[in-house]
């Protein structure tokens, strides 16, 4: 399990370092994120983090969690004490269905560092953002996808959440039974 063994969080880092290369060493301003376990949120800081001291991006992106309505101990912590409490785990996104986040405390901090923010969507949200990411993005798309990608429709709506360069969603590979951090970005928006 992801949040038992400290040597995963090496591994999803290297997302990180691939946004990076992938968008010629700028880092995005805001980066959303499918959660469940927390694991990929805070393998992703961890990477950013050590881009940044070696001198290859100048600024550190803001994390934002995105969590389905049934498994939002994360953001449920973060919006309120910080406390993590076990959740139902019951969502239509199998990746992100996690009941008591084992990375949770370590994603907790991913957002607090970055100055990150929590969203939480339901499974209503995630079944129309898949339906957009397959006509704009072609394929097949989990619905860890679609809560990465409802995150970034509610950003948006909020307004706080735009940055001058980019603004990235990490594909969860759910579709066709896989399961694991992608490091495709499925959709930049705003100035490169």
């Amino acid at each position: 399990n992801t949040g038992y063994n400290p040597f995963t969080r090496e591994g999803k880092k290297t997302a990180a370092y691939e946004i990076c290369e992938q968008l010629d060493w700028v880092a995005p301003d805001v980066v959303f994120v499918p959660v469940g376990d927390g694991n990929i949120l805070s393998g992703l800081w961890k990477g950013f983090r050590d881009l940044h001291a070696i001198g290859l991006i100048d600024h550190l992106p803001k994390l934002v969690a995105v969590q389905a309505e049934g498994a939002a101990s994360i953001c449920r912590a973060f919006d309120a004490d910080g406390t993590l409490r076990p959740a139902s785990g019951q969502t239509i996104a199998d990746s992100i269905a996690v009941r008591a986040p084992k990375d949770g405390e370590a994603a907790l901090a991913a957002l607090r560092q970055s100055i990150g923010d929590a969203i939480i969507v339901s499974d209503q949200e995630i079944l129309e953002a898949m339906g957009l990411l397959a006509r704009e993005e072609g394929g097949e798309r989990g619905a860890g996808d679609g809560a990465g990608l409802d995150g970034d429709r509610h950003g948006a709506a909020g307004g706080g959440h735009r940055g001058n360069h980019y603004v990235d969603l990490i594909q969860s590979q759910e579709a066709g039974g896989q399961s694991g951090v992608g490091c495709e970005i499925l959709r930049t928006v705003g100035q490169g």
